[in-house]
């Protein structure tokens, strides 16, 4: 499975990944019902827009691509309470049912770049990616889009 931004869209994301205000604060509690970023809070969690969201994903473009957040700061999804848990399997439910494919990824992935649990939804487009080229450096990728 690949997903990924384009050069120019990860670019922007790497230099916001050096910030202080990325390296210093949880961005992800600082959410309320009324950051500009969270459309929908559900009890013990937000749904958010992803202000840097992929390019492609499964081989595909990505129509829209979302956060599921929890309220709490936490890590990993093994340490959510059974409320977290239930929560979660329902919010990714409604979604599913919506046509977006769910992702999240372990606290001691490389990937992950927020320490607090974050599930993605991400809702494919209609292009499919014909070819795909990566080498050791993100900056080094190639997509081509069928038409």
């Amino acid at each position: 499975m690949a997903s990924g931004r384009n050069r120019k869209e990860n670019k922007v994301y790497n230099k916001y990944r050096r910030t202080d205000d990325f390296r210093n604060n949880c961005v992800f509690c600082e959410f309320t019902d009324k950051h500009e970023q969270v459309i929908k809070e559900y009890g013990l969690f937000f749904v958010s827009k992803n202000i840097f969201p992929y390019s492609y994903h499964d081989d595909q473009d990505v129509q829209e691509h979302l956060l599921i957040v929890p309220k709490r700061h936490i890590d990993a999804v093994g340490k959510f309470n059974n409320e977290e848990k239930l929560g979660l399997v329902e919010i990714i439910g409604e979604y599913e049912k919506a046509g977006y494919n769910f992702l999240g990824r372990a606290p001691q992935s490389p990937i992950k770049s927020i320490p607090h649990q974050h599930t993605h939804l991400i809702k494919p487009g209609k292009k499919v990616v014909n070819y795909i080229f990566y080498s050791s450096k993100p900056d080094f990728r190639w997509i081509k889009w069928k038409r």
